[in-house]
């Protein structure tokens, strides 16, 4: 700190501003020392950026490297108004035929009674049983009641509501919960007392509604396909177990026509993760040319140019994604499923190429990415490459340390050349504050003289 100077003023000198010029000039070391700091922080800050970026593109490439990207299907139908489908990584690639003959449904059964209004008292006591569950009444109850009562029964199976059917004419209708002929209900000992009562119909008068198909006016029925030339029933209209990984969706039913369903391997997901890995891959790429060119308002490269980390780093990237790999399939380079570089250092993807490449040689392509039991592929040797990279021991690493060992040297330098300039201030000051109280008195003295002689 800087210490106030109390001067005389008489001898037309400026002190402070001398030492301010004195202090200024021993300061250039500190700010020559904080421009070396700056510049090695903002190194720091692209190599957080540039260390952000390689991560992204081996994440991208432990996808690309993953054993699911080839296990991955996709399953069409050739006929999507009768079923649809869809498919699982434990899907086989193949064809199959599929007939449609009937859907599954949940049974309906509506009742004979009908109601002038949803207020009609239909019992004050008594019973009934519906779907195997007893229905107890014990005070006055409406129709609206009745359908409310039922839904709150547990685990009844059926839901319960009250239809308008026009003309103020009002039915209890009743639908079962799950479809499937397993899910079928019954209505039976209707013993309700007391108001109009609930009936259904009982068409062979065995006491039991419900139990025969005239009794409803929609019978559960199971879903049946038949598929590969085998029938099938299910209780749904959506079949899950009946082709491994494949999961049926009937939509209409469809007994007179056979159609196909397609399972293929999905190529689509498999080009999607490359053009992601070579986007990614490309943004790096960009990244670096930006390092190395030179800015229109600095009129300087990057803060990584001229640091070996930078070349290194791309270079065993670069390396990784041009060197041939050893996995004795058909492809043993990118370049041979579509995967080039440019001009500019680019990646670049013949999609044409690779699609071939896949459709007539999957195992190999994915050889050439994931490599065997024995030998990494491309992408498990650039993730590998770039773990190194990374490592505490890494390039990434060391150049890290290497730089903040030395932002650590300059703030200790820094705070040592301050201390000095402080020091060198105080003496400054007592320096000149000695010459002015000596030129001060210098001047009395000569004011004195000049005194004496004139009188």
């Amino acid at each position: 700190m800087s210490t106030p100077i109390t001067l005389s003023g008489f001898n037309n000198i400026d002190f402070n501003s001398i030492i301010t010029t004195l202090i200024q000039v021993q300061s250039q070391p500190i700010t020559l020392a904080q421009q070396e700091q700056n510049s090695i922080q903002n190194k720091i800050s692209s190599l957080k950026t540039f260390q952000t970026r390689i991560d992204s593109v081996k994440s991208k490439a432990q996808q690309v490297n993953s054993s699911l990207l080839f296990l991955g299907t996709t399953a069409s139908s050739s006929a999507t108004s009768v079923f649809t489908a869809s498919s699982t990584e434990s899907a086989p690639v193949a064809n199959h035929t599929i007939r449609v003959n009937s859907l599954a449904a949940s049974q309906t059964t509506v009742s004979s009674s009908t109601f002038g209004s949803v207020d009609d008292v239909v019992a004050t006591g008594g019973s009934i049983v519906i779907g195997g569950k007893t229905i107890t009444i014990s005070e006055s109850t409406t129709l609206q009641d009745f359908a409310d009562q039922i839904n709150s029964t547990s685990n009844i199976g059926v839901m319960a509501s009250v239809v308008d059917t026009g003309n103020g004419a009002f039915k209890l209708v009743l639908n079962g919960k799950s479809s499937g002929t397993a899910n079928a209900f019954t209505i039976s000992s209707n013993n309700l007392t007391g108001g109009s009562g609930v009936a259904f119909t009982d068409t062979n008068h065995d006491g039991i509604s419900g139990n025969t198909a005239d009794d409803n006016t929609v019978n559960a029925k199971n879903s049946e396909v038949v598929i590969d030339g085998l029938t099938i029933q299910r209780a749904t209209n959506t079949v899950t177990d009946a082709l491994p990984g494949v999961t049926l969706s009937l939509l209409k039913e469809d007994s007179s026509n056979t159609h196909t369903l397609d399972v293929s391997r999905d190529t689509s997901s498999i080009l999607s993760k490359v053009q992601d890995f070579i986007s990614t891959y490309n943004d790096l790429a960009s990244y670096v040319n930006a390092e190395y060119t030179i800015g229109t308002s600095t009129n300087e490269p990057g803060p990584l140019s001229g640091e070996a980390v930078l070349r290194t780093s791309m270079s065993v990237i670069r390396g990784n994604l041009r060197d041939e790999v050893g996995v004795g399939g058909t492809f043993s380079r990118l370049s041979e499923v579509g995967i080039t570089f440019d001009q500019t250092g680019n990646l670049v993807l013949d999609s044409t190429k690779f699609s071939d490449s896949i459709d007539s040689n999957p195992a190999d392509v994915q050889k050439l990415f994931q490599g065997t039991e024995s030998t990494d592929g491309v992408f498990g040797k650039l993730v590998s490459s770039i773990n190194s990279l990374t490592a505490s021991d890494g390039i990434m690493t060391k150049t890290r340390e290497n730089f903040d060992n030395s932002v650590n040297a300059f703030t200790t330098q820094i705070l040592d050349l301050q201390q000095q300039i402080d020091v060198s201030r105080k003496a400054l000051v007592q320096q000149f504050a000695a010459v002015d109280q000596l030129m001060s008195q210098y001047n009395s003295y000569t004011t004195m003289l000049t005194n004496l002689q004139s009188a």
